[in-house]
């Protein structure tokens, strides 16, 4: 028997691949790790904005306000530069459109028209874009290689003590409990 803290990386990874249990809790962890940064992503936009979902049943969003949508992309750019490069000169743009569209002459329909379709064509575009992001990154610890690395960099780190493996390197923990009998 080897204590868990005595593992090196090599180690680590057999342990990781040995035991099912172990990478459904991993999976779990990193799950819940993709949701907070999500949400604190989600953060950026006004309540009501979007509608969406990541996961199961299905991946959609719907904009409820593009205005809203356009602002809070804005602040998550700011906040995280979760986007491409691209779609920063986008939102830029669309942004600038949006302003324009605002300062029309009130009868100039043929520009406000033009105006509409191409910010909506943009705010389509990002839509999925960040779309594709997000469930890029929900997705991303699906695959076997990259959940092994999640566990050894972030999730054995935080792993209390009292785990050992055996010469399988099957992962067992240790439990000591009191009893009362009053």
């Amino acid at each position: 028997m080897k204590k868990f803290e005595e593992l090196t990386i090599e180690e680590l990874k057999q342990v990781f691949n040995n035991n099912e249990k172990l990478q459904d809790n991993v999976l779990q962890a990193a799950q819940d790790d993709i949701c907070y940064f999500i949400n604190e992503y989600m953060n950026c936009f006004n309540r009501g904005t979007l509608e969406y979902n990541i996961g199961y049943p299905g991946n959609y969003m719907t904009i409820k306000n593009s205005y809203d949508f356009i602002q809070g992309l804005k602040e998550l750019q700011k906040d995280y530069c979760y986007l491409s490069e691209d779609s920063e000169k986008n939102i830029k743009y669309c942004d600038h459109l949006m302003n324009r569209h605002n300062n029309l002459p009130f009868d100039d329909y043929i520009n406000a028209g033009r105006l509409e379709n191409r910010i909506n064509g943009i705010i389509i575009e990002l839509k999925n874009d960040f779309l594709k992001s997000l469930v890029d990154e929900y997705n991303y610890y699906y695959d076997t290689k990259k959940l092994c690395d999640y566990f050894v960099e972030v999730y054995a780190d935080n792993m209390p003590h009292g785990f050992y493996i055996n010469d399988d390197f099957i992962l067992y923990q240790h439990i000591e409990y009191e009893k009362c009998y009053k």
